[in-house]
């Protein structure tokens, strides 16, 4: 979690200290969503609603990205209304669906991804060094 009494927490930049937030974020959804499965695998008759309403925090972090990844009229993609819906009133099917949206969506502008390296293939010197105009 981000200290905001910390000295250091002022010299960063605004994006830093959001990206850290919806980090935290998300790993309070995954916490959440691993005590739900605890509890339905013993057996407990228990809701989603931990789970439900960290889904929803995080969604709401992310609104704004979301609703322009998400745009209405897109056939490929499910809309960012239909994207809301899920997270509120959704089954719990939809609900888990929704949250893999959202970390695909964080994947994709690379807040969590983690195979950033890239693959140097020696094979094809010549095509490396005009991708690097050498």
């Amino acid at each position: 979690m981000v200290d905001f009494n910390n000295e250091t927490t002022i010299t960063r930049p605004a994006v830093d200290i959001e990206r850290v937030l919806v980090l935290q974020r998300r790993h309070d959804c995954i916490e959440a969503y691993e005590g739900y499965q605890k509890a339905i695998l013993s057996g407990a008759d228990t809701g989603d609603y931990t789970f439900r309403s960290r889904v929803l925090s995080l969604f709401i972090e992310l609104k704004a990205s979301l609703k322009r990844h998400y745009p209405e009229g897109d056939k490929d993609k499910i809309s960012f209304v239909e994207l809301e819906t899920w997270i509120r009133k959704g089954e719990e099917d939809e609900l888990f669906n929704a949250f893999d949206l959202i970390n695909d969506f964080l994947d994709v502008i690379k807040l969590t991804r983690l195979d950033t390296h890239k693959v140097y293939d020696s094979t094809r010197v010549e095509v490396e060094n005009r991708e690097k105009k050498l």
